[in-house]
């Protein structure tokens, strides 16, 4: 049977060994071969601590699965949640994250619908895309033209000549030709994903809809297709009903790894870096309306290159200067705000900020004309924010005002989206300058 256990990052789960994977008297039980899948799991990057007796999920977030068990793990965004009871918020405002981010196209019509509480956050992941592809492939099914290189019988396109020297095959012609096909590498993409997808799902709905795709695709290949194979397709008017269902696609095969035994599926996982996502999911907020949160006149420039520190054999320039969010009007650079997916330390000294993320912001605001920065974390119980004034380190007569702000991660993105909006401009109007 099953199990599915969710999890948030950082907190302990116990489990006992046995032999079966199973939840008894409310206590996790799992098997040698699944605890050393788990490890395995890490032996890159470790994703999730395995202790002897406990599992640690560590800062990414998604679905792994192994055996018959499998793992959700959610953003520590509450102080006081319990994943159990308030799973619906938990998943609604990762997947709104992941929306805004633009990680994720899904729309808020699908993610109304879908049922949270019995089903694994990556079972909700995978409905929503198969729902909208067989919507989508019922409507057009994209044919564009395609090189081929075959013998025929008779002449189709240009003769190639290069081809035509062996003496005993005078009977046929190789020929260069192209061909209106649905056997094109949109198409294969799809197709791919989606018969990886459905080897993992477990939902009768989901699998059956799956299954409905791949008939849809028949006539199309089904063969390994790598994300650079996915990068190099060219969106243009006549296939961009697909764009989105594409850019999911590269998300499943980029951020996934996929085992499979005769039998089945032996492990899969798809787990997101939560620090990059809450980097982004700030800075695509930022950036659908801009107008909103500071103005007509300014400016919005995600991952601007402010330059370097230093040059390596009197060529290189290395450690380049990227803020996660530059703003400029008129040209020039009047603010910087960088996200950090951390806590503040209240127990420690200087507002819990640390050490190296005020080194950064100094690099940042002293190389331009910067005359604001700011730091934002996502907010926990009980923290403090602060302001610091970083100086000019030669004259040290001006200085720079540096806001230590947070911004509240715990409101239902998915209801309560125009109240975050809300407290974000409030946050973010400190770093407009009136000149």
């Amino acid at each position: 049977m099953a199990v599915t256990v969710t999890l948030v990052e950082y907190e302990r789960c116990n489990f006992r060994t046995g032999g079966d994977n199973c939840i008894i008297n409310g206590e996790l039980q799992l098997t040698e071969s699944t605890i050393s899948k788990l490890e395995n799991i890490n032996k890159d990057k470790e994703y999730v601590h395995v202790g002897r007796t406990f599992l640690k999920p560590l800062n990414h977030v998604g679905v792994i699965k192994v055996d018959d068990l499998t793992l959700e793990i959610f953003p520590k965004i509450f102080d006081e949640v319990n994943p159990k009871h308030d799973k619906r918020l938990l998943a609604g405002n990762l997947l709104k994250m992941l929306e805004i981010a633009g990680e994720l196209p899904i729309r808020d019509m699908d993610r109304a619908t879908l049922d949270v509480q019995n089903n694994d956050l990556f079972e909700m992941f995978i409905r929503i895309f198969a729902k909208d592809l067989y919507k989508t492939l019922r409507r057009t099914q994209l044919r564009n033209y395609v090189d081929k290189h075959d013998d025929l019988r008779f002449i189709r396109g240009k003769i190639d000549h290069k081809r035509q020297s062996n003496p005993a095959r005078r009977h046929v012609i190789p020929c260069n030709y192209n061909e209106f096909s649905i056997d094109n590498s949109l198409n294969r993409t799809l197709k791919y994903t989606s018969f990886l997808m459905s080897r993992v799902v477990s939902g009768y709905e989901t699998k059956t809809m799956l299954r409905s795709v791949l008939d849809m695709l028949d006539a199309v290949s089904l063969q390994h297709v790598s994300v650079a194979e996915v990068d190099r397709i060219s969106i243009n008017r006549l296939n961009r009903m697909f764009e989105d269902h594409i850019r999911i696609c590269r998300i499943f095969l980029s951020n996934s790894t996929l085992t499979l035994q005769s039998g089945g599926v032996d492990s899969f996982t798809f787990l997101v870096p939560m620090e990059k996502l809450f980097e982004k999911f700030i800075e695509g907020s930022l950036k659908l309306e801009p107008e909103y949160y500071f103005g007509a006149d300014v400016d919005v420039i995600p991952q601007y290159l402010l330059g370097s520190l230093a040059r390596k054999n009197d060529q290189d320039t290395v450690f380049r200067l990227y803020p996660d969010i530059t703003l400029k009007r008129s040209g020039k650079i009047f603010a910087i705000l960088d996200m950090k997916y951390k806590k503040l330390k209240e127990e420690k000294s200087e507002q819990g900020v640390s050490q190296s993320d005020i080194y950064q912001m100094f690099a940042y605001t002293n190389i331009n004309t910067a005359k604001r920065g700011m730091l934002l974390y996502p907010s926990m119980l009980g923290e403090s924010e602060g302001r610091y004034e970083l100086f000019d380190v030669i004259s040290r007569e001006s200085s720079i005002p540096l806001m230590i702000r947070t911004i509240d991660m715990s409101i239902d993105l998915c209801n309560d989206w125009n109240l975050f909006k809300r407290n974000l401009v409030e946050i973010v109007k400190e770093l407009i300058i009136d000149d």
